[in-house]
């Protein structure tokens, strides 16, 4: 089984100068080790209504991948996984021609980096090798249901939220499945002794 990780960024976070830096702290988590581990963020849910509108976000976003690709260069996917991307990508480019809030936001060679701001809510497992997508949601609260159905395959939430806000969310959350809260920009790197899925390390292979 494979695990699925994502993101949530409060309003709060959303300040000019605030922007640049968080925008690098996701790029980190979407780039270190393309993806490919159950603790990366396959999406991030932007709060609506801060100084900085997700659309801002997900275009910063897009400027620090593009830094990240020439910073850690990507391994070349798999081609049924440059198949994906190259679909995900045009169906975005046929929405974003019918709907204004639909935009993307793709390097310029090849796939190196893929992100799209899709205002349509939902959740599931993504292309990877450094394809994101930004959902701008009214309210973080909402965030918990969203993923629950996918609750088996939750793993790691990476917030940039105030601390008033995420002990708030951390127990809806982790009602929903999520095993693991993290800062933003920390994804791919959990401390030394945490328990994977709530369990510790070597439990799975004792008899």
């Amino acid at each position: 089984e494979t695990g699925i990780g994502f993101g949530i960024i409060g309003r709060e976070r959303l300040t000019r100068a605030a922007l640049p830096e968080l925008a690098r702290a996701a790029a980190r988590d979407v780039a270190e080790f393309d993806q490919q581990g159950c603790v990366a963020p396959q999406r991030l849910f932007v709060e609506r209504g801060g100084e900085m509108a997700p659309r801002a976000f997900a275009a910063a976003l897009a400027a620090a991948l593009a830094v990240k690709a020439a910073e850690w260069p990507r391994r070349p996917p798999p081609a049924a996984a440059s198949a994906a991307i190259h679909q995900l990508r045009a169906a975005a480019e046929i929405r974003a021609a019918r709907d204004l809030e639909v935009e993307l936001f793709s390097s310029q060679r090849g796939t190196e980096w893929t992100v799209i701001l899709d205002p349509q809510p939902g959740f599931g497992p993504g292309c990877l090798y450094r394809t994101i997508i930004v959902h701008p949601v009214d309210d973080l609260a909402a965030v918990p249901a969203c993923v629950a159905p996918l609750a088996p395959y939750l793993q790691t939430a990476a917030a940039a939220v105030s601390a008033e806000r995420l002990t708030l969310l951390a127990e809806p959350l982790a009602r929903a499945g999520v095993s693991r809260l993290c800062p933003l920009g920390r994804s791919q790197r959990p401390a030394p002794g945490w328990h994977p899925d709530g369990q510790p390390r070597l439990a799975g292979l004792v008899r």
